[in-house]
């Protein structure tokens, strides 16, 4: 798969940088593990900060990554349903194959309406792995592009 690879030199280049925060440099590696990169070791959960949806996509990876475990090592339907798994599987998917590129490169405020031109394209893209999931994306994200105006698309390119 073509963005599977894309993603993964993206976040290769990502995994020796220094951050500010933890939570980062984790997504960074979890991302790629589930991409089918190099094991790492998992952490405890860390103090529960203002981006608590960093804390749901990094729970959710891990609880996709451990489902196999899970479902061997505890009874039935206590940790998730197959339809709630199903779901996270979702969610992975989209947060690292479209998610996790966008946000990390987020910070760059002149970059703004390049990235969230290619943030729509790959929402977009995703609807060949689940359609509903891109649709809702797609919508949400288009609530937020009020800011890009004929005077920013050069900006954009």
């Amino acid at each position: 798969m073509e963005k599977k690879s894309e993603v993964v030199g993206f976040l290769t280049g990502l995994v020796e940088k220094e951050y500010v925060r933890g939570d980062y440099k984790e997504l960074v590696k979890l991302s790629l593990v589930y991409l089918g990169g190099p094991k790492v070791k998992l952490v405890r959960p860390g103090a529960l900060h203002s981006a608590r949806w960093m804390a749901k996509i990094l729970y959710s990876i891990k609880m996709v990554l451990m489902s196999d475990k899970i479902k061997e090592e505890l009874p039935k339907n206590v940790v998730f349903t197959a339809d709630q798994l199903h779901k996270l599987k979702i969610f992975a998917n989209f947060c690292v194959l479209v998610y996790v590129q966008w946000w990390m490169t987020a910070p760059v405020a002149s970059d703004a309406p390049q990235n969230d031109l290619k943030l729509m394209e790959n929402i977009y893209k995703f609807g060949d792995i689940d359609e509903t999931t891109a649709k809702v994306g797609t919508k949400a994200l288009l609530k937020h592009l009020w800011y890009v105006t004929q005077e920013l698309v050069p900006l954009a390119s």
